[in-house]
Formats: structure tokens, sequence, C-alpha cells
């Protein structure tokens, strides 16, 4: 980033202020969790007079807790510029997103005006109906005359999958793709033990554990999803390229709801947790999402009105919601 010049001594007084204590409101083990809604700081960062240099710090310091809802309108209401959005999926903010959605968000970005494409590299996504296809983690807008081949054989670009090598050629509004089905893929089943989705993203299939690519497809009952949808007990089966999942097929659980207060909580001894008085085992991987964000079961406290989902007797989900003070 450029460096900013120097503002005046009570300005950066005022916006130290403003940043440190209105603005950071999700960091993970502080306090008890009740910072800032999201969308109460989506409307503080839409609203100020910050820099777009300082907009962007405020979204790489807290997007990882914002839903992707509200990531989304965040940026596009901002009108990053290329630069910032760079900035930000090296900062990994954008991963996870749907296709869709960061199709939305780099639509307002200059394209290229040269009309030659010439790349090689393996594909990272692929959306047959709005014709773009993600090579290597980078979006190519494909013209309405487009040739497939997979394994020298004629296709559609509906055939194309994630994983696939794949050389692309656009040139006078005409496009030809060969690809080539890679053996180096691995599909694995099983059930889900974990999902970290802090740092580098993680997945515990059958108690091993996988690193999860930035562009990973995830499928929830064959409908688009993203990690944040999986949860822990789902069976699911993963693809693995170079040793990181590029996929997840999953499938939803029927759960039993249970809705009530927090009158008793133990993650020392047996791990269970009481629903207004009545005591459920507690799984040491359960979620925990409290007004919307991610945190830990450390989080929780005595008195708090939740609602649990329970699989196989087990609290593998706890949901809290309450109003901001």
């Amino acid at each position: 980033m450029k460096s900013r010049k120097m503002l005046p001594i009570i300005l950066i007084i005022a916006i130290f202020s403003f940043t440190q204590t209105s603005l950071v409101f999700a960091a993970q083990g502080k306090g008890n969790g009740r910072g800032m809604a999201p969308g109460l700081f989506k409307n503080q960062i839409l609203s100020s007079n910050f820099s777009e240099e300082e907009a962007v710090e405020l979204i790489i310091k807290n997007g990882r807790f914002l839903p992707p809802g509200i990531l989304k309108e965040i940026i596009l209401g901002l009108d990053l510029s290329e630069d910032s959005l760079e900035e930000l999926e090296e900062a990994g903010i954008l991963r996870g997103l749907p296709g869709g959605v960061l199709k939305e968000i780099y639509s307002g970005v200059d394209e290229d005006e040269d009309d030659e494409v010439e790349v090689k590299g393996y594909i990272t996504d692929i959306d047959a109906e709005d014709k773009v296809i993600e090579i290597d983690n980078k979006d190519y807008h494909l013209p309405e005359e487009v040739e497939v081949e997979i394994d020298g054989e004629e296709a559609d670009l509906k055939d194309l999958e994630v994983g696939m090598k794949v050389e692309l050629e656009i040139e006078d509004e005409e496009a030809e793709i060969e690809a080539f089905r890679v053996e180096g893929v691995v599909a694995i089943e099983g059930s889900i033990e974990e999902i970290d989705l802090i740092g580098v993203y993680h997945i515990t299939i059958d108690s091993e554990v996988y690193e999860i690519s930035e562009a990973v497809e995830v499928l929830l009952d064959e409908k688009e999803a993203v990690l944040e949808d999986l949860e822990v007990g789902m069976l699911a089966e993963i693809k693995i390229l170079d040793d990181k999942v590029v996929e997840i097929h999953a499938e939803s659980m029927g759960f039993e709801m249970v809705e009530g207060n927090i009158t008793a909580l133990d993650l020392i001894g047996t791990y269970h947790i009481e629903i207004d008085k009545k005591e459920y085992q507690l799984s040491r991987n359960a979620q925990v999402v409290i007004n919307g964000l991610a945190r830990t079961l450390e989080d929780l406290e005595i008195g708090m009105s939740s609602t649990v989902e329970i699989s196989e007797d087990t609290v593998v989900k706890v949901i809290v919601e309450f109003e901001m003070e």
C-alpha cells in the first residue's frame, strides 16, 4: 500500500479511537463474544469517512468473522479498486465465497482490453451457464462460440470439472478449450469430524486432516453452498488435488432442535451442557455461532438463550442470539 500523508494529531487520535473500539468487534478468545453485530459493522464502515486504505485494513482485521452476504455488501458498497481486491484476496478474506458472489464483486473492475488470451493451468471453478472458467484462481469470461475437447474427445462446457488440466485460447470472439483429466485427483468419503476456518482452512474426515484449497467448490445436497454451511457429523466426499481439497460434496443431516437457556456447562470432565436443566452430551468439536459469528465452546456462558442441534443424542451445534446492549 502507498503510505498516507501525515494527518493532524487530533484526526489520528479520533481514527485510532474509533477503529480500535467501535469496529474491532470479533477477536476470538477475548471478552464474552458480545461485540458489534455484523450489520452494525457494515453500516459503520459504509457511512464512515475512512480512506480506501483504512477501510481495507479494517476488513482484513474483521472480515473472517463476517457472514459472506455482509462481506459482499461492504465490498460492493465501498467500490474498491482492483489493487484493494487483490490485497483482500492475498489476505484470504475472499476465500470460501461462492463463485457468483466473487463474480459480482469483480464485475465492476476494469478488465483487460486485450481480446486474445492464451493460458494453461488447472480449472479451479467453472460456471457453464454464465460461461466463466476459473484457471488457477483467475476468471476468464468466454465468448458465445466455445469449442471443448476433453482427453482428445469433443465435449461440452458443462462436462468440464474442477481439477482438470486445461489449455485455453480466446481470439476473435471464439474460444478453444483442451482439457485433460488428472489421475492425481483422489476421492475420499467419510464423516466430517472438524472444520477449521481460521487461518489456513482444514477439514477432518474420519480422523484425517486435509488442507482446503482457496478455490474449493462446496455442494450441500447437490446445491451450491459455502464452507460455513458444513457441519460436524455430515457425511461427505472430498476430492483432493495436489494435497489440497478442491471439492466437497456433503449431505445434510436430520437434527433434533432444542431451545432454552444454558443452565450448566462442563468443558473439563464429561463434556455436557444443560438446557433448561436437562442434560445433553456435548461434542468436543461442536460448532458455536453467536450472533451469526463463529465462536468456540469457551465463549458460551450460563444463562445464554440458545438453540442446540442434537444428532445421535449429542449436541453438535449451539446457536446463540441476543440483542446488543
